[in-house]
């Protein structure tokens, strides 16, 4: 499901320039709130309007979980809100929940517990708490200023995942380029992953997770659009979503403009980040994640703990 990233596939910043442009970027600033779109109350999602359904509830542009209190959106209904919370957010949430808690990220009420046969993690108001059950996952001794659990995510379909983040991409598209995508709306409104009209592969989202101490300084979520001369061999949208320690990017699927097109690992390169610009690419990890699996499944994950004196 794994596959190291060929430093190959890192383009230079100035490539990507000239086959995409940037869409849109959208930022965390402080105690300053985006509201996407217009109170219309149309769901570009469903295509349903009021009074056939409600847009009562605060839609969040990118999911809660991740933090995120300042993106939301005029785009979403009630009942598209709940699916996505339910059937997409949830399967990234428990890929991501170690990290999220040994981070201290808090979600939509609070900072989620791991807990595994081997260890459970809490983190409260005087930082994390470890208890560990069984030291067969355990490299080292708690004792020590650095050790690491063998442990496994919570169990998340993939495919469940790479949705959550083309919701995202989807949530702040500009409107000139939704109409691209009416297949992609479909795919996503799907009530299981399994009976699916659209039949994908090479779903594959490249994760980066910055090393040492460094995290960047604001949640992003950027758009880019491929420019018209580009090689068709490049999808026309890339999404990427950075935030804490973490980034994911993917390519969007099922986009109109690339209809009949097949892209494998190796025409999805990867668009550099704040850090690699500005330190240099070896400042973090970088890996291919297969999210075609339609079935639940674990990932074997390593987390380090280090310097815990400081």
């Amino acid at each position: 499901m794994r596959t190291t990233l060929d430093p190959n596939v890192i383009k230079p910043f100035d490539s990507w320039m000239n086959d995409y442009e940037l869409l849109i970027i959208h930022f965390d600033r402080i105690n300053r709130k985006t509201i996407l779109g217009q109170k219309v109350g149309h769901c570009r999602f469903c295509k349903k309007s009021a009074p056939e359904v409600s847009f009562k509830q605060k839609a969040h542009a990118l999911p809660q979980f991740l933090g995120n209190n300042f993106l939301l959106s005029h785009y979403e209904c009630d009942v598209c809100n709940e699916v996505f919370s339910r059937a997409l957010e949830n399967e990234m949430a428990n890929f991501m929940k170690p990290f999220h808690t040994i981070l201290g990220i808090k979600g939509e009420k609070k900072i989620p517990i791991f807990k595994s046969k081997e260890v459970r993690f809490e983190f409260d108001e005087k930082g994390l708490i470890i208890n560990s059950f069984n030291d067969s996952s355990l490299v080292g001794s708690l004792s020590e200023k650095e050790f690491s659990y063998n442990l496994k995510t919570d169990k998340f379909i993939p495919i469940g995942m790479y949705k959550c983040l083309t919701k995202m991409a989807l949530s702040i598209m500009p409107e000139a380029d939704v109409a691209l995508f009416d297949r992609t709306f479909k795919w996503l409104q799907e009530k299981e992953h399994v009976n699916t009209e659209f039949e994908l592969d090479n779903l594959w989202v490249i994760y980066s997770q910055l090393l040492e101490d460094s995290t960047f300084p604001h949640m992003s979520a950027t758009l880019l659009k491929k420019r018209s001369l580009t090689s068709p061999l490049l999808p026309s949208f890339i999404f990427r979503l950075s935030y804490s320690k973490f980034s994911f990017q993917i390519y969007l699927p099922l986009c109109d403009l690339d209809i009949d097109k097949k892209f494998t690992i190796h025409d999805f390169k990867y668009f550099p980040h704040l850090f690699d610009l500005t330190k240099g690419i070896e400042t973090s990890e970088k890996i291919y994640i297969d999210c075609t699996s339609k079935e639940k499944c674990e990932v074997p994950i390593d987390i380090d703990f280090k310097n815990l004196d400081k």
